[in-house]
Formats: C-alpha cells, sequence, structure tokens
C-alpha cells in the first residue's frame, strides 16, 4: 500500500504516513537523520587464497 502511494501518486513519504496514521489511527513515523557524520578511511590489499574446491556433499546440499 505504501508502495503504491509513493511511488505511483509520488508523494512524498512523510505525507503518505501522515494519511496512514490518519486513516488507520497509528502513529508511523520516520526518524530524521543527523548530517554530521564520521568518514573512515579504509585501506584495502589484495591478496590470494588458495582454496580447495567445494565437495560435492556441499553442492548436493545447496541444490
Amino acid at each position: 500500500m505504501m508502495n503504491s502511494l509513493v511511488l505511483c501518486a509520488k508523494q512524498p513519504i512523510r505525507e503518505v504516513l501522515k494519511a496512514l496514521n490518519k486513516r488507520n489511527n497509528i502513529n508511523l513515523s520516520i526518524t530524521k537523520v543527523s548530517k554530521l557524520g564520521i568518514k573512515k578511511k579504509l585501506e584495502s590489499k589484495k591478496i590470494e587464497l588458495d582454496l580447495k574446491p567445494l565437495s560435492e556433499k556441499w553442492l548436493d546440499y545447496s541444490l
């Protein structure tokens, strides 16, 4: 129901929640996200792994 209201009717999510709250006598809300954040620089390094093939028992289990 929310998808159709947001995507098809092109209403903002807050307007959709407001309508749903009123219609169903509930209190749905979306919290505001802080604009302040911490950016962490990650280092990546390439490593070579020597992996053995999977056994047939494992392959049979996944099917």
